[in-house]
């Protein structure tokens, strides 16, 4: 991901140059028409009615210190939190090391994009051929870092989020992290040593121990690309709700997520296949009186993808990807409660470059949640524009 930013801020962005500093930026335009049950945390849309709006806003920078230094930055506005446009945060700005002359080694301190599953690479609308993001992402489960397990659902209708996805939906992490590639490119690593799992993030450290993130990615042949992710670590946040546990109890609740993916291209269509598995461990439980003692709630969730580009007209493809989430429920002798729904959503996409740095799209998200039965269908259409 690291070199995805730098080809987009030097040569796929049109910037600016002052000295040794670049700046370009990246901006959508969205046209939304969800239905009733629509919200931010399970189909990225602000409500029900016709939205037309920018849901991300990033202005990117990048300051060259030698030919061994380099500084990132991402300064963004978005609406994950909620119906409104947040306040400008820097989801990325880190300082970047390489050692050696001739060499992708990398050494990577501060915020950087978290190195797991495919959406590490498509983290940008540019750089992502659907409109959504995947439901690891994208779709809040019974897991909170503040409370631990809870089986009454997401409060959709309030302003404030409860749960968490399987990967943050910003899709940021804070720590350190190490990345490199073989003079081929053939094989790839990056692991990080961070604040907080893939599923949380931290503004600043809580516990002891740090978290490990990685990904390694290798392509036997020019048409496949296989990648393999894990995450584990310590996800809960002190806080006046968990004021009972220790610091050290607190640490002792983990993530555990293991992700796979696999990606075949052929003249002018592409085939691309994801798993990802994530268990946590949390306080003890009581649900209708009956007590859950250290619950492990587990979810997996699986992606197949299909696409194909036009060979009569250039820069256009169309695609479609369809989507399971399952949570397993949590048991105890002959009782059992979810926490959290099964998710099924396909998204149908034709996407078309009008010029070198704007991308048009439209889509279409049929989704079928149970036990809710939540209605969450959306109509979108995308503007990305670089600049």
């Amino acid at each position: 991901m690291k070199k995805l930013i730098l080809l987009l801020l030097i040569i796929f962005i049109p910037s600016i140059s002052y000295a040794q500093v670049f700046i370009g930026g990246l901006a959508d335009f969205e046209l939304r028409n969800g239905q009733y049950d629509s919200s931010p945390y399970i189909n990225q849309t602000p409500n029900r009615n016709v939205s037309i709006y920018t849901p991300n806003l990033r202005l990117f920078g990048l300051g060259i210190i030698s030919d061994k230094w380099f500084l990132e930055t991402a300064l963004q506005s978005d609406y994950y939190e909620g119906d409104t446009l947040s306040s400008p945060f820097f989801s990325l700005l880190n300082i970047n090391w390489m050692p050696k002359d001739n060499s992708t080694l990398m050494l990577t301190a501060g915020r950087f994009v978290t190195p797991y599953g495919l959406q590490a690479e498509r983290l940008l609308s540019s750089e992502n051929p659907f409109v959504h993001l995947p439901l690891s992402h994208a779709f809040n489960v019974g897991v909170d870092k503040k409370t631990g397990v809870f089986s009454d659902g997401i409060d959709y209708d309030s302003d404030g989020m409860r749960g968490q996805s399987m990967v943050y939906q910003r899709g940021y992490s804070q720590g350190i992290m190490i990345s490199n590639s073989s003079s081929d490119n053939q094989l790839r690593y990056e692991l990080a040593a961070t604040i907080a799992p893939a599923s949380s993030f931290f503004e600043y450290g809580q516990h002891d121990l740090p978290s490990l993130i990685g990904r390694i990615g290798y392509t036997p042949y020019i048409w496949m690309d296989i990648g393999a992710s894990f995450s584990f670590g310590s996800f809960m946040q002190q806080d006046v709700l968990n004021e009972e546990f220790t610091r050290n109890e607190l640490q002792s609740f983990r993530q555990t997520m293991l992700g796979t993916d696999l990606l075949f291209s052929y003249l002018y269509y592409s085939l691309g296949i994801e798993f990802n598995y994530s268990k946590w461990s949390v306080p003890d439980y009581e649900y209708m009186g009956v007590a859950f003692p250290d619950p492990e709630p587990e979810v997996w969730h699986l992606s197949l993808e299909l696409r194909s580009n036009f060979r009569n007209l250039p820069g256009s493809y169309a695609g479609i990807r369809g989507e399971v989430l399952r949570p397993q429920k949590l048991r105890q002798d002959d009782e059992y409660f979810r926490f959290g729904e099964e998710v099924d959503r396909i998204e149908l996409v034709a996407g078309y470059r009008l010029q070198r740095t704007i991308i048009a799209k439209a889509s279409y998200l049929i989704s079928s949640t149970r036990p809710e039965n939540l209605k969450s269908n959306v109509f979108a259409l995308q503007l990305s524009v670089g600049f």
